[in-house]
């Protein structure tokens, strides 16, 4: 159980290095992505040339990006606007709630989406609790904002549990890189 929770189906050194082609080649739909370490280092405030490639191949792919950050509106809207993709802010990743509701409000199924993100008790607990395909990324700068360095002191703990059972190997990338 604690494995299937915290386990995620794919790890990449980066969203850049996801190969997106191939995840709409097999039938996924729908990107739920995280912003903050995951797009760009947390202090940025508005999207890099590599996150705007990143959404333009999403797109020709045939791939639905909505950006799903546990952060505030105002953050989450300006990223959002300036990039062109859709935001839901304050997602509160990882209860199911706003993943039920998100799926049904634009018709996609589990089974066609995809969940990216650089934290474990976030966005690869809640996108596995919901049975959704899950990639772990490497943070994309070590430096986090305050209210993740609990979290990443937890994910550290559960890393190495992974690790331990063979599960899990830092820098072993699998699944959908390029």
């Amino acid at each position: 159980m604690f494995t299937r929770l915290f386990l995620p189906k794919s790890y990449a050194r980066n969203i850049y290095a996801v190969d997106v082609e191939r995840l709409a080649a097999e039938g996924y739909r729908l990107l739920l992505c995280d912003i903050d370490n995951t797009l760009v280092a947390f202090h940025e405030t508005v999207p890099t040339e590599s996150a705007r490639k990143f959404f333009e191949r999403c797109q020709k792919a045939g791939l639905n990006v909505i950006l799903c950050s546990n952060n505030t509106r105002e953050r989450v809207k300006t990223f959002s606007e300036a990039s062109g993709v859709d935001y839901v802010s304050f997602f509160c990743k990882p209860f199911s709630k706003n993943y039920r509701r998100l799926l049904k409000k634009t018709g996609f199924s589990a089974q066609e989406t995809v969940v990216a993100g650089d934290q474990i008790l976030t966005d690869i607990l809640g996108g596995n609790r919901m049975d959704l395909h899950t990639i772990f990324l490497d943070p994309l700068v070590e430096e986090d904002s305050r209210h993740t360095e609990f979290s990443r002191f937890l994910e550290r703990y559960i890393l190495r549990w992974l690790s331990f059972q063979g599960k899990w190997k830092k820098g072993e990338y699998y699944g959908y890189k390029m």
